[in-house]
């Protein structure tokens, strides 16, 4: 269904996205299912760096919206505002999720609107926008509490523990960090659960806590073994041998570092390095 495809987007869930999408025929007397699908596509496409049929979707869509007025624009909006982001055009993201959420607003589209506050925290964070991050971060919060949208809702408290932690607040941080790992968890959102684990690690890191980072970053590495995520582990394990080289112990930070290099030789990443 249109909405499985756009919880597999969400999630970066490329192949499970494009699938749900190819089991859905929409009919010319049925243009928002088009649209919805369209946007979808152009979402899974641009996650695939496949830009020229991302923007092909995209631009087709957005035809149809320069000439009809339908709340499934806001997807349309959306998914373009995802390409830019790929495309490392910040500014345009940010503009077009302002756009988003206007539509949204208009259209009574209150999930669109969630994910288009949630989006523009992250952005704003990339940018390092930290104060307009917490007030958006805030109002997606706001907004998927109302919902009971618990996987948008981890999403824009992890943003939040972030920006919090970029302005000075780590205490605070650490503790929404852990409300977000914990509701991604509960929602099987495993991939946010680790990067949740990770940003907690290097907090308590900056702090000078090594045990308590390396236990958050342990428990980032089991559950990236666990659900074979061979994305997340050369750079766990690079931090953990940071940890390591802090705790003093060189020797294990040489071997978290050649199991950081075989992994990402074997999956054709690149780990980020320490310099």
């Amino acid at each position: 269904s249109i909405f499985e495809a756009m919880s597999a987007a969400w999630r970066n869930q490329s192949a499970i996205a494009l699938k749900s999408l190819g089991t859905i025929k929409p009919t010319i007397q049925d243009p928002e299912v088009h649209l919805k699908q369209l946007a979808l596509l152009g979402t899974t496409h641009a996650s695939l760096q496949r830009f020229p049929e991302a923007e092909a979707e995209l631009s087709q869509a957005q035809a149809f919206c320069n000439l009809h007025q339908s709340s499934a624009c806001t997807w349309v909006l959306r998914s373009r505002a995802y390409l830019a982001y790929e495309q490392n055009h910040l500014d345009e993201a940010y503009e077009l999720h302002k756009q988003s959420i206007t539509a949204s607003i208009r259209y009574k589209a209150r999930l669109g609107l969630a994910l288009s506050l949630t989006s523009l925290g992250y952005i704003s964070l990339q940018q390092e926008r930290y104060d307009q991050s917490v007030d958006w971060s805030r109002s997606a919060i706001q907004e998927a509490s109302r919902l009971n949208a618990k996987d948008i809702l981890q999403a824009a408290k992890g943003n939040l523990s972030w920006a919090l932690f970029r302005l000075g607040d780590s205490d605070t941080a650490l503790t929404m960090l852990e409300e977000a790992r914990e509701s991604a968890a509960s929602v099987g959102d495993t991939n946010d659960a680790i990067i949740w684990l990770i940003a907690s690690g290097y907090i308590h890191a900056s702090r000078e806590e090594i045990v308590a980072s390396r236990t958050d970053y342990d428990r980032a590495m089991a559950i990236a073994r666990e659900t074979d995520s061979k994305e997340n582990q050369p750079n766990i394990l690079t931090d953990l041998g940071l940890v390591a080289l802090a705790a003093g112990n060189p020797s294990e930070a040489d071997a978290c570092a050649q199991q950081s290099l075989t992994i990402a030789r074997a999956t054709g990443d690149r780990p980020n390095m320490a310099d």
